[in-house]
């Protein structure tokens, strides 16, 4: 079953970018679609828990603690997303995004104490050549608004992993990955809304208004809801990082659906720069993952034999 909601998570995700994208060209505004996007969904899915009965939390500090991990992967991941997609295609702010594997792996590192293998150094140059091959060979516009997109979404992407290691908190205190979900989705929107508002963002910039709420719709049912529902669930019931190699796979599917929706750039090297990518977060992580598979195997025959 697990199985099946990674690999559905990876089919979501991978397509998120490109509604990201659509809903941008249709003159959406990023921060005020993205707070809308992650409020509506946050909403719906506590009104749905209160109405099943459902149990929250009632210690103060798990409220924070669902307000930090909101901060770091809804108010920054996106906001920064939703911005840097109106200068970078969806297929490179998908594999922008196959680095928060990485960066899980290194602040899990830094917070265990531990020394990084020699694979996982490898991994991490590899990654290196493979966004210049992407970034650096013509496959995208370098100016210097696209540059500056492209590294401020991967510092955000530090943030993102912070904000995944933090949830373990949360499942060790018994909070249930939906009701994880929706306040982190809630929370996460207040901070997205207030810089729309900053920004002056309002729905006059709509020029399309079929495809911007259409593409708000997708996003808050199927990419908060569905996506970030199974996602919680697999991190409570696996690891922070077997849940968020969703993003080795979901840049692939973004370049395919971005080249056939959008005619956004798919290249000889940009494939083979996403290739190179997905193997090394694939190496940095080898030796975490490799670990993971042989606990799970290992509950799994204790489970059988008891």
């Amino acid at each position: 079953m697990y199985v099946f909601f990674y690999v559905l998570i990876c089919l979501i995700f991978g397509t998120t970018f490109l509604a990201i994208k659509v809903g941008i060209v249709a003159g959406g505004p990023p921060l005020l679609f993205a707070g809308l996007r992650f409020s509506c969904a946050g909403l719906l899915v506590l009104a749905f828990l209160a109405w099943r009965k459902h149990k929250f939390p009632r210690q103060t500090h798990l409220y924070w603690q669902m307000a930090k991990v909101g901060v770091c992967q809804t108010t920054v991941l996106f906001g920064v997303m939703y911005w840097a997609e109106q200068y970078i295609p969806s297929n490179l702010a998908a594999l922008i995004n196959a680095g928060t594997p990485m960066m899980v792996c290194l602040l899990g590192a830094l917070q265990l104490r531990q020394k990084l293998h020699l694979t996982q150094l490898s991994g991490l140059l590899l990654g290196i050549l493979g966004v210049y091959l992407i970034v650096g060979k013509g496959t995208v516009e370098t100016s210097s608004i696209v540059v500056t997109a492209v590294v401020i979404a991967a510092l955000s992407q530090t943030v993102c992993a912070w904000g995944a290691l933090e949830t373990r908190k949360l499942f060790a205190a018994g909070v249930s990955p939906w009701v994880a979900n929706g306040f982190q989705m809630l929370f996460g929107s207040a901070g997205l809304l207030l810089a729309a508002a900053v920004r002056g963002e309002s729905f006059t910039e709509v020029t399309d208004p079929w495809g911007a709420f259409g593409s708000l719709l997708f996003l808050i049912f199927v990419g908060s809801i569905l996506g970030w529902g199974l996602y919680y669930l697999l991190t409570a019931k696996t690891s922070p990082l077997l849940a968020s190699t969703w993003s080795y796979v979901s840049p692939v599917v973004a370049m395919i659906v971005g080249a056939l929706w959008m005619g956004e750039s798919f290249t000889v090297l940009s494939a083979l720069g996403g290739v190179i990518v997905l193997a090394a977060v694939a190496i940095v992580n080898w030796v975490d993952w490799k670990k993971l598979m042989q606990d799970m195997q290992g509950r799994k025959d204790r489970s059988f034999v008891s």
